[in-house]
């Protein structure tokens, strides 16, 4: 039996540990996007109306913010990061056990270890936003759904149940992993209608624990089912980037985007040349151990059917993913980040079946990897200015008064940062035109989305905008708006005439 004291495990929890504090003192102080203000602002007041945060509310995570907020010096941004670095790092004992199914108990710990290290697991600890804690949570769930499937007592098939819905009060979109309890209920109805019942209930009672939070906030049922319809609405036909909205590429272009770049190269090889090479040997030896069926994986039946529904649970949200969520946030697949460097693990222990210095100096090489490019994006995290922070200081700084500014989303940040210049989100060209000659008094500027926005929708904009400035920051860390270009708005003739 798996237990705490086991010395390697013990040497895996020191190692997250390490990398838990490294990530606090290392952790972004910026809320550099609409999704981390709405969190941040949530610390102060929460409020889903006005988007602090966003629906649907994440309270459990934004409750954790608001307990570690002292411990932060009342820094909100710090606070978030930092619920999200704990969650994870708590993360390591799940990770070892469910490696323990399948192997022994060292390169159960290699296993961990290099779970831990993940660069972009590690990046996501040091953002204010809940993915980390989310992720950390999911494995949390995948345990204790391990355990329920090991036992027959009634008792322990209730940890999923209420595993299940502290997850979906850190993040609702990771619903799909709720497949896992389909087996479990299958089960207690074979056993017991009235145990099969009461296993319903108690799935019910725990998403009810953060449900009855948010009517509560909201006032009213029927208020929390508007907000709810609205932002469903919202996210699949407008802005939420999924494939059902109006300017989503074709299915074959967000399936590349998503594994290629999203899951592989930026999720498992944390965005570096390094990472990836020091993962390629690892790669194909996992496949070569799956392709001549070497080193046979010995697991109790109970374990086999645990980890089966954990793949399709895996398979479901990658789909999810796929179709519901945006696929210019590669934050969305970090659930299925973790899984594939299991899965190298595995693979490599296979192939690797006598040899232990081999496989140790590969996961130890994997481990390096991930930890350079792990340190790098931290290092950009924590010491690169956001482009939208350096747009603020630029606007602020060197625009001369009176001026407006026209953003998309940026204008969030914006007043977060507490600009004293007029700013607003522009929707369409139509709308920014009538805004801009209702204040002829002031000098137009938009930004690049914008200038995007109303390209798409058949503005000649060429003739209408002249870039002033372009501010940069990791791509990685800020996937959307790593690059703003500064446009100001001319008469068609100011714009098409050349300077000097």
């Amino acid at each position: 039996m798996t237990t705490l004291r086991e010395r390697p495990f013990l040497s895996a929890a020191a190692f997250a540990a390490l990398l838990c504090a490294l990530r606090l003192a290392y952790a972004s102080p910026y809320a550099a996007s609409w999704d981390a203000v709405d969190f941040a602002l949530a610390l102060d007041r929460f409020d889903l109306l006005a988007m602090q945060p966003h629906f649907p509310g994440y309270p459990f995570f934004v409750f954790a913010g608001m307990a570690l907020r002292p411990w932060f010096g009342g820094d909100a941004v710090a606070a978030l990061a930092g619920v999200g670095a704990l969650a994870y790092a708590s993360a390591v004992w799940p990770m070892y056990a469910l490696a323990r199914a399948a192997l022994p108990a060292w390169p159960a710990a290699a296993a961990a270890a290099l779970l831990q290290a993940s660069a972009y697991a590690g990046l996501a600890a040091a953002l204010p936003m809940s993915e980390a804690a989310a992720v950390g949570a999911l494995w949390w769930f995948g345990y204790a759904a391990l355990a329920a499937f090991r036992s027959p007592r009634f008792a322990v098939r209730l940890l999923p149940a209420a595993a299940f819905g502290a997850l979906m009060g850190i993040r609702l979109s990771y619903v799909a992993f709720g497949l896992l309890l389909l087996p479990l209920f299958v089960r207690e109805w074979r056993s017991s209608r009235l145990r099969a019942c009461g296993f319903l209930l108690a799935v019910a009672a725990a998403q009810l624990a953060w449900i009855a939070a948010l009517v509560a906030s909201e006032g009213s049922l029927g208020g929390f089912w508007t907000l709810g319809v609205e932002f469903a609405r919202g996210h699949f036909a407008e802005w939420g980037g999924a494939a059902t909205a109006e300017t989503s590429p074709p299915l074959p272009s967000r399936f590349a985007t998503l594994v290629f770049r999203n899951w592989l190269w930026i999720g498992v090889c944390g965005g570096s040349v390094w990472s990836a090479a020091a993962l390629v040997p690892v790669a194909v030896a996992a496949l070569a151990s799956v392709a001549g069926r070497r080193g046979r994986v010995r697991v109790s039946s109970s374990d086999a059917a645990a980890l089966r529904w954990l793949a399709a649970a895996c398979a479901a949200y990658f789909l999810w993913a796929l179709f519901a969520q945006n696929i210019d946030k590669p934050r969305h697949i970090l659930p299925l980040v973790g899984p594939a460097l299991w899965l190298l693990a595995l693979g490599l222990h296979r192939a690797c079946r006598g040899r232990r210095a081999v496989f140790a100096a590969a996961m130890a090489a994997a481990l390096a990897g991930q930890l350079f490019a792990g340190l790098r994006l931290l290092d950009a995290a924590h010491t690169e200015t956001p482009a939208v922070v350096q747009l603020h200081g630029y606007a602020s700084e060197r625009l001369e008064a009176p001026f407006q500014l026209l953003t998309w989303e940026e204008t969030r940040v914006l007043g977060y940062l507490g600009a004293a210049y007029p700013h607003k989100r522009a929707y369409t060209f139509a709308l920014a035109e009538e805004e801009r000659r209702a204040r002829p008094d002031r000098r137009t500027y938009v930004t690049g989305k914008v200038v995007e926005g109303f390209a798409a929708q058949g503005v000649d904009v060429a003739s209408r905008f002249v870039s002033v400035a372009t501010f940069a920051s990791n791509a990685i860390v800020d996937p959307v708006y790593h690059e703003i270009t500064l446009y100001e708005w001319k008469e068609e003739e100011e714009a098409l005439r050349p300077t000097d």
